[in-house]
């Protein structure tokens, strides 16, 4: 087992358009230490600011992920239309489902088994 380190420096290094974007943080906090810095870096201004969190935000982010870059199952030959899966297993280790039921009248039951937990 490792010991806790305190201090911790993460890189992420990306180009940005000009607009509005969002940074979701999430640690698992040890040794009773809970300050974290966010900074950007680059050649225009940018104003970072900490907003409410939006109990939506991650379910719409995922969502969004699905619906862009998803692997798409329908359940067409299952006599189900209008029903339709999403989901990734992304490199971070983090994976969805989504599942869309467009239908009145059809519930969708699957069961989802896992056995490569890669990137974790």
């Amino acid at each position: 087992m490792s010991t806790p380190v305190k201090d911790r420096t993460l890189w992420e290094v990306q180009d940005f358009e000009a607009g509005e974007y969002f940074i979701y943080v999430e640690f698992d906090w040890c040794c009773h230490v809970n300050d974290f810095v966010i900074a950007a870096y680059g050649s225009d201004e940018a104003t970072i600011e900490q907003i409410p969190m939006n109990p939506d935000f991650l379910p719409n982010v995922y969502k969004s992920c699905a619906l862009k870059s998803g692997k798409m199952t329908k359940y067409e030959n299952e006599g189900a239309p209008e029903c339709v899966k999403y989901s990734d297993m992304c490199t971070d280790g983090f994976g969805y489902n989504y599942f869309v039921n467009n239908s009145e009248n059809v519930a969708i039951k699957e069961n989802l088994t896992y056995t490569k937990f890669d990137n974790l």
